[in-house]
């Protein structure tokens, strides 16, 4: 391990989020607005919809199935 190491890990790090952050801004969906609303789904749920599958929004499985369904 020598001074070099920690910068490839460093770049390697900054190259990652800049790829995803890339993502998001050209994403015509909004990756960001999928994220959020993913998160807050169960949040939306009353406690006894897991007892009668009780689902108040259909969430597609992927960006690609969304923009396939349309």
């Amino acid at each position: 391990m020598n001074g070099l190491f920690v910068w490839a890990w460093m770049f390697l790090f900054g190259y990652l989020v800049w790829a995803n952050g890339f993502m998001f801004l050209i994403s015509w969906r909004g990756y960001w607005q999928e994220s959020i609303e993913t998160l807050a789904q169960p949040h939306e749920l009353p406690p006894f919809a897991n007892l009668i599958r009780l689902r108040d929004k259909p969430v597609a499985l992927s960006i690609v199935q969304e923009r396939l369904v349309g």
